[in-house]
């Protein structure tokens, strides 16, 4: 299996579950290629946010219209809300994506674990990803952290034991 501690040069991160050329972003379609691309993957990323009832989810945009049939600010809507919508990745992706449902940080978990290593990129709520990674028994050679917020990582995921990127 692979390990953070394992990579070496060359390996291949399957970006957001398709990075937008294979998959819709952040789509329970891209991780389930994820899951079936483990072979030939080592690390799988997904951007990560928190609701604000502390629900955390895959969405990239800071705004649902990106790719919901929701509006507004991805950071103040509550999970009910959010998961009474979908991904509209037909209207934006390509035809043959049906409305999806918004992926959680568990789902990505459980699709990814023990195939691949996980990079989730955390948009906010830092303490509350952290906080889920550690009940879920996520060990730093499953996981690495991303963000572009580096208080985030010094303040959470390294003190957490776990590796970060910046």
């Amino acid at each position: 299996l692979p390990s953070v501690e394992t990579l070496e040069t060359g390996w291949a991160l399957w970006h957001n579950g398709g990075g937008n050329l294979l998959h819709p972003s952040d789509s329970m379609s891209g991780i389930a290629a994820t899951a079936a691309a483990a072979s030939a993957l080592t690390v799988a990323d997904m951007d990560l946010r928190v609701t604000a009832d502390g629900v955390i989810y895959g969405m990239h945009g800071n705004t649902l219209d990106e790719t919901t049939n929701l509006s507004g600010s991805s950071f103040t809507i509550n999970w009910a809300d959010l998961r009474a919508g979908v991904i509209d990745c037909s209207s934006w992706f390509a035809a043959g994506y049906p409305n999806e449902a918004i992926p959680t940080f568990g789902e990505f978990v459980r699709a990814c674990r023990g195939r691949v290593v996980m990079m989730p990129e955390i948009k906010n709520g830092a303490q509350y990803v952290v906080q889920a990674a550690l009940a879920m028994g996520l060990t730093p050679t499953e996981i690495v952290f991303a963000s572009f917020v580096q208080s985030d990582l010094t303040t959470y995921v390294v003190p957490a034991g776990y590796k970060a990127c910046l």
